[in-house]
């Protein structure tokens, strides 16, 4: 939206919140960005969720729909420096895959689109995918324990802050991941993302749908049956085989 108003001849200001502010220094037509309520004046102001209506935005003319987020170079080469001494690519044909199962527990809805890591066992045990935790918060420590057995690395006690997420978002092959802020990352960097969504969904992402007008690089796997994830793993797993043949 701040791209398409720059485009319209617009200064673009923007005030969010301190855990995002790096992030919109990033984003495509943002001139300044403001944590705490400006000390400037300006000609207009409006709510970010107020402006599609007044773009009279639609399917077709969605200015949204592209890359419109990128992290600092400088991120984006520590990170892809410290993924690649973890798992090397010279020789590997192995798919580097990031993934989150679980959102915020605070959020009302959380109990529907959050899923055990085991419930993606099937999915994870694909022997030519190396996986990388990206998950933030109480769970991201789950998943060290399979380590063990597969090639999965947990990221999540090292990432500081959604300019680390993204610029890992930005090193890896694939991620895939609940109704997150970080599927709305991957989203609009551009990124391949796989999104597992419950039978209650927001309604960003529609209905009966397997891509996203917001993201073109997204693919959706429905639920068919409230808290029924099974279908949607193996989904996945049939998925990540094709995806992973594929030239």
């Amino acid at each position: 939206m701040a791209d398409w108003l720059h485009r319209e001849g617009a200064i673009v200001d923007v005030w969010v919140r301190v855990e995002i502010a790096e992030l919109a220094w990033g984003a495509n037509g943002v001139n300044a960005v403001w944590t705490e309520k400006p000390s400037v004046s300006y000609d207009y102001w409006c709510r970010m969720f107020r402006m599609p209506a007044y773009m009279r935005c639609d399917f077709t003319t969605l200015p949204i729909a592209t890359r419109y987020l990128s992290a600092p170079d400088e991120r984006v080469h520590q990170w892809r420096a410290y993924i690649g001494g973890i798992a090397p690519t010279h020789g590997r044909k192995r798919k580097r895959v990031g993934l989150v199962w679980a959102g915020d527990p605070n959020h009302g809805l959380d109990r529907y689109r959050s899923i055990s890591l085991g419930a993606l066992r099937p999915a994870l045990e694909h022997a030519r995918v190396t996986w990388f935790s990206i998950q933030k918060g109480e769970r991201e420590r789950e998943g060290e324990a399979l380590a063990h057995e597969l090639d999965f690395h947990t990221l999540g006690p090292v990432i500081a802050n959604f300019s680390d997420t993204l610029a890992i978002v930005q090193t890896l092959d694939l991620v895939i991941s609940v109704d997150t802020s970080v599927a709305h990352l991957a989203g609009a960097a551009g990124r391949p993302v796989w999104v597992l969504l419950p039978t209650c969904a927001d309604w960003r992402w529609l209905a009966n749908r397997t891509d996203n007008p917001w993201y073109p690089s997204m693919r959706l796997f429905r639920q068919r049956v409230l808290g029924e994830w099974d279908t949607v793993v193996e989904e996945v797993r049939q998925a990540l085989l094709e995806w992973c043949d594929a030239p």
